[in-house]
């Protein structure tokens, strides 16, 4: 169906049917909830296996009895466990900003008051999600 706008298409979610409110549920665990633990499960599992390596790292350079195992441990103020972390915490951050507002319309429009859903409120989300590719791959 087309969005508010008419700009372009989107989820016939102003369509309160049974047929249609069981569609847009079954995407939004399919297409929201599920990929969202995904992405959370798999950057878990990236920092923590970063975290155990800079340990054996750092255990390795005590029984060596040096300072550090990297040749320029000075000149990187912030761990790579650290940046690796908020690179994480990033794209799982953007990736719920980009698609709840619009998980968060189309479910509203089959189960809750569709009057608070104008063509721009339901629009703009709608827009948002599908830039989603161009700030966050």
């Amino acid at each position: 169906a087309l969005d508010g706008i008419l700009a372009s298409c989107s989820y016939g979610f102003m369509d309160q049917s049974f047929t249609n409110t069981a569609y847009i549920m079954g995407c939004f665990a399919a297409a929201y909830v599920f990929p969202l633990m995904v992405i959370s499960v798999c950057y878990y599992f990236i920092v923590k296996a970063v975290v155990a390596h800079e340990r054996a790292m750092k255990e390795q350079a005590k029984k060596m009895n040096v300072a550090s195992l990297k040749s320029n441990a000075d000149a990187d103020k912030q761990s790579v466990e650290i940046k690796i972390a908020k690179v994480a915490m990033m794209n799982v951050t953007l990736w719920i900003f980009a698609w709840t507002p619009f998980a968060v319309v189309c479910i509203m429009g089959v189960l809750g008051d569709q009057t608070k859903l104008t063509p721009l409120v339901s629009a703009l989300p709608i827009l948002f999600a599908k830039t989603s590719c161009v700030y966050n791959p």
